[in-house]
């Protein structure tokens, strides 16, 4: 006997053999709660689509209305592989940090709502502008985004790379690199608000928690 029934909701392929692993998908309500969350999916091979779902359960039919060609926001080519997403608030408004295998990149992120000449909507469009970005000395692993060190309105940024150094940036500077003990790969890095640790599980199978203390001149 099965606790949960599950329906097909929606359904799409992103590209042709492109590759993905499970940093590649993040849901987000990039443009507010009323719009709901959006899809975004960043592949090896560089592509970053929006989506936002419309389907809906018809009843008469016991299926899905599934994908419209409206559901995709945009579909853009960086110049490099995407390793990791992650949103975070930026001075006003949520923004979106893609990390990439050279840089850190974070964009400002706007809605359009198109309609044809008769004035019938035709979905609404994703805009991106770059907002800033960070080139990196090492190979990233992994982004970890949050109000570290206790601060208000507004996320900083943490690359982890893969000798597991950790390089801080408070938004569009530069903050420390710090280097950690008992790490022969990158491990999961987590980020708990909260208490304002990052926990993480060192190669001799240890759990770790480390604070982010803001330094005053």
């Amino acid at each position: 006997m099965s606790l949960f029934k599950t329906k097909e909701w929606w359904r799409t392929r992103c590209g042709a053999n492109e590759t993905f692993d499970r940093h590649s998908l993040l849901a987000a309500p990039l443009f507010g709660k009323e719009r709901h969350d959006i899809l975004v999916v960043g592949s090896h091979d560089g592509y970053l689509r929006m989506y936002k779902p419309s389907s809906q359960w018809v009843d008469e039919t016991k299926s899905p209305t599934n994908y419209k060609s409206t559901d995709l926001m945009i579909e853009t080519r960086l110049d490099d592989c995407i390793v990791d997403l992650k949103t975070g608030r930026g001075s006003q408004d949520l923004r979106l940090a893609v990390l990439t295998a050279s840089k850190l990149m974070v964009f400002d992120v706007a809605l359009v709502e198109e309609s044809n000449e008769y004035g019938l909507p035709l979905g609404d469009r994703c805009e991106l502008k770059i907002a800033y970005e960070h080139r990196l000395s090492r190979f990233p692993a992994s982004l970890t985004v949050g109000p570290f060190g206790g601060v208000r309105g507004r996320d900083f940024l943490c690359v982890q790379c893969l000798d597991g150094t950790l390089l801080f940036y408070e938004q569009e500077v530069f903050a420390f690199v710090q280097a950690t003990r008992n790490r022969l790969l990158a491990e999961p890095i987590v980020y708990v608000p909260r208490y304002d640790l990052f926990v993480a599980a060192s190669s001799s199978w240890c759990l770790e928690c480390h604070r982010h203390v803001l330094a005053t001149v």
